[in-house]
């Protein structure tokens, strides 16, 4: 009788060790690398057949869920594909299972995972021609498209890239043969226009700088305006996000001027 007594405290006690270790475990490691983006890249192209050249847009942390993030990517998708790109969206955020990366949820290097699978997807589009293949990437999403053409792993065919404000501070250096355009605000506190510049002073890109004065973060989404600042503790103190529309016009021709000739 105790032999059994004591036996079922042991199988008690295994049993609660075992849920107490699977409760501390759940959420707290990394969540694993999704290797499909089926769901979670569309597609939006010209009427008729191809091969067209191809936009990949890569959005900020807060993916396409944040209010207005959606209808954001969604204009300047339909303004490319005026332009006659097969233009693509890539829904990182959602492909990982989160609702935000803003926090530090997704490694760079996670990101980077993400948008070579979709680079190799985009090459694969039947319509779309491999060998005209742009990258165009905001904040968060701008990072990860450096650091997915950087010269540390293998080289995606990418014919350029263009990056909106990117967060130039999560690459300690960085090198690319990808001709390259970024896009700053000289009053840009969340990702400042200074770590690009040191970032590409430390390397040998082909890249040009545009810089717009006065222009704060966010300054080509309209659903910025007016001007709203974020509490501190997601990025920083004082931080400001304003839409400026003369300043995104001005970026996009230096867009368009820039695709054109790639």
């Amino acid at each position: 009788m105790r032999q059994a007594a004591r036996a079922m405290v042991k199988w008690r006690c295994r049993a609660w060790l075992f849920l107490i270790l699977a409760l501390a475990g759940c959420g707290t490691g990394p969540l694993p690398l999704n290797e499909s983006l089926e769901g979670f890249l569309s597609v939006r192209q010209p009427a008729g057949a191809g091969p067209y050249p191809v936009a990949l847009l890569v959005p900020g942390c807060g993916g396409l869920a944040l209010a207005g993030s959606n209808s954001h990517y969604q204009e300047v998708a339909g303004w490319l594909v005026e332009a006659g790109y097969l233009a693509l969206i890539l829904d990182y955020v959602g492909a990982h299972g989160l609702d935000s990366a803003c926090g530090g949820e997704m490694p760079l290097a996670t990101l980077g995972h993400y948008v070579r699978i979709a680079i190799a997807d985009a090459a694969r589009l039947k319509d779309g021609d491999p060998a005209r293949l742009h990258l165009i990437g905001w904040a968060w999403g701008g990072a990860g498209v450096l650091k997915a053409t950087a010269l540390d792993g293998a080289k995606p065919q990418v014919r350029s890239q263009v990056v909106y404000y990117p967060a130039c501070r999560a690459l300690s250096e960085w090198r690319s043969s990808v001709p390259t355009l970024v896009l700053v605000g000289e009053a840009d506190r969340v990702t400042p226009s200074a770590d690009c510049l040191a970032l590409i002073d430390r390397g040998a890109s082909p890249v040009l700088v545009a810089r717009y004065r006065d222009a704060h973060h966010g300054f080509d989404v309209r659903a910025l305006a007016p001007a709203i600042g974020r509490p501190g503790e997601l990025f920083g103190p004082d931080l400001h996000y304003a839409y400026n529309e003369a300043t995104r016009d001005a970026a996009w021709q230096d867009l368009t001027m820039f695709l054109a000739t790639r």
